[in-house]
């Protein structure tokens, strides 16, 4: 590169001042929109809690375990570009006011993207990259890409938790999130409604835990009494829950039903008047048990 004019650096000259100004005022013009824009982003804006933010948008996340809030925390102050969350909070702004970026789903799903990317640029090894991290950053886009739930997120979600469920197993480390595997498959399948399906992976992600008493499943505690202390207990919270609206979802398929037990279905939650059909991807198909004996006569009379 040329080297810069001498008088570019001198101050006390007449001369120097004036062949400065010329300068700076064509590099003004000739700069680029973008430039111009990174110098309008006001830099004394107010700080951004962006664990707290993101556990507002990631609801599953409030209570995590606390082996995995150290690599959450490692993200956002290593890996997360708050400049670019500025940029383009003061590029979407029409009033040209000062306005304290709030993080959406769509940029968190944006960064944790290139975060894993850049950990998956490199041809690593278990001992060559923080698995643990690489872990969070798999489970943290699952989770995400599951909260906005676009018919593509969950195929790739689901992706994802099986790229978990894999590294854990050819690496024999981190068996701990493995629990978080089925954790992240539970949510997933009761953002489909396949309930069932949920119901089975939280039990799993139970089993992963068993009788430990790692304080790597134990919760921070916080200043909500009811909330759950241990991993364990908020997986019991999930398994009530989805057994809750396996009940509440379970109504009669059968289109020419009278609809005549609902009530009781309601009120009792112990009906147990149903016949169950489930397919291989755990999703079920209820019916009361005389609409399912009419259904089956008139479409599959030969069973």
């Amino acid at each position: 590169m040329d080297s810069l004019p001498e008088e570019f650096f001198v101050r006390d000259s007449p001369v120097a001042e004036q062949t400065k100004e010329e300068t700076e005022n064509e590099v003004e013009k000739s700069t680029d929109p973008l430039d111009k824009q990174e110098k309008d982003i006001p830099t004394d804006l107010v700080p951004v809690n962006l664990l707290l933010e993101m556990k507002k948008l990631l609801n599953a996340i409030n209570t995590l375990p606390k082996g995995v809030v150290p690599h959450i925390k490692k993200f956002l102050q290593e890996d997360f570009s708050f400049q670019t969350m500025q940029r383009e909070v003061a590029a979407n702004s029409q009033s040209g006011e000062e306005i304290v970026p709030a993080l959406t789903l769509r940029f968190l799903i944006t960064q944790l993207e290139a975060a894993l990317k850049n950990v998956q640029a490199t041809n690593y090894t278990a001992h060559q990259i923080n698995i643990g991290y690489y872990l969070t950053l798999l489970f943290l886009y699952g989770v995400a890409l599951t909260e906005r739930g676009k018919k593509e997120d969950y195929a790739e979600a689901e992706n994802k938790f099986l790229v978990m469920k894999m590294v854990i197993q050819e690496n024999e480390i981190c068996e701990n999130f493995m629990s978080l595997v089925y954790f992240g498959r539970g949510l997933l399948r009761c953002a489909q409604k396949r309930y069932n399906g949920g119901l089975l992976e939280f039990h799993k992600s139970l089993q992963e835990i068993g009788d430990t008493n790692d304080h790597w499943f134990d919760i921070d505690p916080t200043e909500d009494k009811d909330l759950p202390t241990t991993f364990k207990d908020l997986l019991n919270n999930f398994i009530k829950t989805t057994e809750n609206n396996i009940m509440k979802q379970t109504i009669c398929s059968y289109l020419d039903c009278e609809r005549s037990c609902e009530a009781d279905i309601l009120k009792n939650t112990n009906y147990k008047g149903f016949f169950q059909l489930m397919c291989s991807k755990s999703c079920c198909v209820y019916f009361h048990k005389i609409c399912w004996k009419k259904f089956k006569n008139l479409k599959y009379p030969e069973f």
